[in-house]
């Protein structure tokens, strides 16, 4: 069978040099789509696929390697949640501006709709406000089957009966379909990677997922897409590739950088792109870190007297009450900074401080007013959220606790302290499932992200962060048992 005609056809096409490896199973295909056709034979095909131009992507469908499931190389998500995601929401130019994720070369699914299961897990539903996730791919026919979520078994290997039970449902012939509030969150756009420009739901990425699709093509077309999705992510933008693929892709052109054993790019930011233009000489590099005694000395030779930090006097006034509350007097922080609001207005998280004091004070009445005047000055301001959501709970109105809390999680996503309390507001009103979930994205935040997580001025607790853990698996037991 000649099926060199079929070979020119498909790189015709999609303008894509593919490896020779790629039409392994090319005769296997064509005789597949001979009989969709219901062709009499090649030549009748050949017809078929010169005249329809949708024949090239149902042919194309069938070479392409469909080897996918739901979390595979599941460290590149735990990357996402520990690390790139908390990155990404601490540099947005804004609080509520979304995260932009793209999944290049989705295929059918599992891969865009993993990256939002494994956000929600660690970080809760509200996480879904603050991305958009689209999947590219040049399949039409795997985007169709995409948008349906629908899967067999084999997409679950790598996923737990939790995740299994809690996200999808019971589908016709033993399949499962992935529930709408996670799919929803996902848009499906077909494109090819190696055109220019992209669709414009995928310009301005933060983070582009392009794993185990380069493995298809020559070095020429390797490297077109790369610099493709390079132009495509924003500065301080992050790309995810196969294990695989880092040496293909490590050019230069973004900055590799490794958590652990897990390499990743970044593109820098505009800054650090023009800082070398902006410096007299070349930016030094070190070999190893400087002696810090040597260091010391040099620092001492040259000056002649005690340099005191730089801060302002606003600054000194509330360390001087942060320290006041690390000593619990909270009597005396008030009056101190009472003092700093009472100078400088606009000092927001001298607000946030007073709040908190008297809240420990049992001033609740106060702390709601102290709150109202911060969000008055900056309405994204969680701190505020969070401490009116302790508040409610004080005064056991626990509806408007969620109402506030949900607020603090919105504006501040990896805020365990806010994931706990909703917890226990919510198993208070009777939201037993809700209350879970809650509990579960405390624990995933606490091993993820860490105990200095908590949103506020100061903290002090008498449980250390393990024995919180502990107290939110107990909590999760009483709530399986009940």
């Amino acid at each position: 069978m000649d099926l060199k005609h079929f070979q020119n056809g498909i790189q015709k096409r999609f303008h894509l040099n593919f490896k020779p490896d790629f039409f392994r199973f090319l005769g296997e295909a064509v005789e597949a789509r001979i009989r969709a056709t219901e062709s009499k034979g090649i030549e009748q095909y050949r017809f078929f696929f010169q005249e329809d131009p949708e024949e090239v992507s149902h042919l194309i469908s069938l070479l392409t390697n469909k080897e996918t499931y739901f979390f595979r190389e599941n460290p590149h998500y735990r990357l996402v949640t520990r690390v790139i995601c908390p990155e990404l929401l601490k540099n947005r130019a804004y609080y509520g501006q979304p995260i932009k994720i793209v999944s290049a070369g989705c295929s059918s699914g599992e891969e865009p709709y993993s990256l939002v299961l494994a956000l929600v897990e660690v970080f809760g539903e509200g996480i879904t406000d603050q991305i958009e996730v689209v999947g590219l791919d040049i399949d039409h026919d795997v985007l169709h089957k995409a948008s349906m979520a629908v899967y067999g078994a084999y997409s679950f290997r790598g996923v737990g009966s939790e995740v299994l039970n809690n996200y999808f449902s019971p589908f016709a012939g033993n399949r499962n379909v992935l529930k709408a509030s996670i799919r929803e969150n996902v848009r499906f756009v077909q494109h090819n990677l190696a055109d220019w420009p992209y669709p414009e739901e995928a310009r301005g990425a933060d983070l582009i997922f392009y794993r185990n699709v380069s493995i298809y093509y020559e070095n020429e077309t390797q490297e077109k897409i790369y610099q493709n999705l390079a132009r495509l992510l924003t500065p301080g933008g992050y790309l995810v590739t196969g294990s695989v693929e880092i040496s293909h892709h490590d050019t230069g052109r973004l900055a590799l950088k490794r958590e652990e054993e897990i390499f990743y790019f970044c593109k820098e930011t505009e800054a650090s792109e023009s800082s070398d233009l902006l410096s007299g000489s070349p930016v030094q590099k070190l070999s190893r870190l400087p002696d810090k005694k040597a260091l010391l000395k040099e620092t001492n030779k040259n000056q002649t007297k005690n340099i005191q930090p730089n801060l302002s006097d606003e600054e000194r006034t509330l360390s001087k009450a942060l320290s006041l509350t690390t000593d619990e007097q909270w009597e005396e922080a008030l009056i101190t900074v009472e003092e700093l609001v009472t100078k400088n207005p606009d000092f927001l998280s001298a607000y946030s401080l007073k709040a908190l004091i008297l809240l420990q004070l049992n001033r609740a009445q106060e702390t709601e007013q102290v709150c109202q005047q911060a969000l008055k000055k900056d309405g994204l301001f969680a701190a505020p959220y969070l401490l009116l959501g302790l508040a409610s709970q004080k005064n056991t109105d626990h509806p408007e606790a969620v109402h506030r809390l949900r607020k603090a999680i919105y504006l501040a996503p990896s805020c365990w302290l806010a994931h706990y309390h909703l917890a226990d507001s919510y198993r208070e009103t009777g939201d037993n499932d809700s209350a879970r979930r809650e509990y579960n994205v405390t624990l995933n935040l606490l091993e993820n992200s860490g105990f200095e997580n908590h949103g506020l001025p100061v903290f002090r607790s008498e449980y250390t962060e393990s024995q919180i853990a502990g107290i939110c698996r107990d909590k999760l037991n009483q709530l399986t048992v009940n």
